[in-house]
């Protein structure tokens, strides 16, 4: 893993189309943009807004 600064998360995506994830943890909680969280289950961020609203 890259050296990431506090809160910072890359998302890669392979040439298959594959999503990875890297994050650095802050006491075991993940925080995303709604567009991250897209991105990373491969939908829009309508989708994403109709499961956290």
């Amino acid at each position: 893993m890259e050296n990431l600064n506090k809160g910072e998360i890359i998302i890669y995506t392979s040439a298959d189309g594959a999503v990875s994830l890297d994050v650095k943890l802050e006491q075991d909680t993940i925080w995303l943009t709604q567009k991250a969280m897209a991105e990373l289950f491969g939908v829009k961020i309508p989708a994403i807004n109709k499961h956290i609203t």
